[in-house]
């Protein structure tokens, strides 16, 4: 192929009689071009007003009636690749777009606008206890909105949860199903480092029924067992388990939950902690996003307070979070006996009630981390 070569008359005379029909690549096969050459020879023609800036766009045949009853009676059920195999010779964005006008059509029957669920009544303990969850994964990774601008391929309500443990996209796909009469698909999206397990759902239904429930003020008044869903949600969501330093058997095990300074999460993590009476301290630090920095706050959970948040969920729904777990109980306790000598053993006994880490530290001339993880061993053994 000669790129360089002038375009001759007949050349030119080709593309202003083909230029609506056909597009750039064809063109460019046709005349022996690159589609380079013929997008800037398209702008020469226009500045001379020999062709306007009218697109090509590839005509599909007309939908058939036929077509249509096969997208009423399974768009349900089968997502638009399955659809695809079904109805031929039809693009994905094209079956998309025809679901979206067949829900606009009024005439049309068996498609609504939005899929209309019965009344939802929460009646069982089972129920009630995936219902706060829910709620609980809310507050954390999942998110509920309503948006006013949306496109014709964005729903307008949604209810999301992406998470890089397939077991918690399980336990909340699980949970959404024990109280909507909808089956909900966990997809897999590979755009980030780790994979992804994404739950969607767009029903304005499921969105008003959820919305309700997400009131600090309901659940100051909940049970005990509800408090305690909420606050297990939260901590799959934001929870991390693991040790402070690099040899395990001389670092602090902790547990830490991480949320952004939001008002309304942060009251009830601190209202869920008060009344559980689970001991912590809060750290926080600004994060650096493409979206601009934020403020993250930090509940820590250090060794025997660590035990009593474990104790109190369970066993973890995030298996790396468990086993680290275990490994934590695995330890020997010999640490506590072996580095530290009889006298410093007796004065942390007398002072730990009076005196900080910090100063006890100062005092016995040891690392911040080993007084914290001794002075916990001492309250949980002894």
């Amino acid at each position: 192929m000669d790129k360089r070569r002038t375009w001759t008359d007949n050349e030119v005379a080709f593309l202003t009689l083909h230029y609506k029909k056909l597009s750039e690549t064809e063109i460019a096969r046709k005349l022996d071009k690159t589609r380079s050459s013929i997008n800037h020879k398209k702008q020469e023609l226009r500045k001379q007003n020999l062709i306007d800036y009218q697109r090509v766009y590839k005509e599909y045949p007309k939908w058939t009636k036929t077509e249509d009853k096969l997208l009423i009676n399974n768009y349900t059920d089968m997502t638009s690749t399955e659809l695809q195999k079904i109805v031929k010779d039809r693009t994905v964005k094209g079956i998309e777009q025809r679901i979206i006008g067949l829900r606009n059509d009024k005439n049309v029957k068996g498609l609504v606008k939005v899929r209309k669920l019965p009344e939802i009544f929460i009646k069982t303990r089972k129920e009630r206890i995936a219902l706060w969850y829910i709620i609980g994964v809310l507050y954390g990774d999942g998110s509920i909105g309503y948006s006013k601008r949306c496109g014709k391929r964005h729903n307008k309500y949604w209810v999301r949860l992406p998470t890089i443990d397939k077991e918690f996209a399980e336990r909340f796909k699980n949970a959404m199903e024990d109280i909507f009469p909808i089956t909900f698909k966990i997809r897999e999206d590979y755009n980030h480092k780790k994979t992804q397990y994404v739950i969607r759902n767009g029903s304005k239904d499921v969105y008003s029924f959820l919305i309700q429930y997400k009131s600090i003020d309901i659940i100051k008044s909940l049970k005990k067992e509800y408090k305690i869903e909420i606050l297990r949600g939260i901590f799959d969501s934001e929870g991390y388990v693991g040790f402070r330093g690099k040899n395990k058997e001389c670092s602090s095990f902790s547990i830490t939950i991480t949320q952004a300074e939001k008002s309304e999460t942060n009251e009830i993590i601190n209202h869920l902690l008060k009344f559980f009476n689970l001991k912590h301290y809060v750290s926080s630090y600004t994060s650096n996003t493409q979206f601009g920095s934020c403020k993250m706050i930090t509940y820590v959970f250090v060794c025997h307070n660590g035990i009593a948040l474990h104790n109190l969920l369970g066993k973890f729904t995030i298996e790396r979070k468990e086993r680290n777990y275990k490994e934590y109980e695995k330890q020997p306790k010999r640490y506590f006996e072996a580095i530290w000598n009889p006298e410093e053993i007796n004065l942390l006994k007398e002072n730990y009630k009076r005196m900080s880490i910090r100063q006890l530290s100062n005092m016995l001339k040891k690392k911040f981390y080993s007084v914290m993880y001794n002075n916990s061993k001492f309250k949980l053994y002894n």
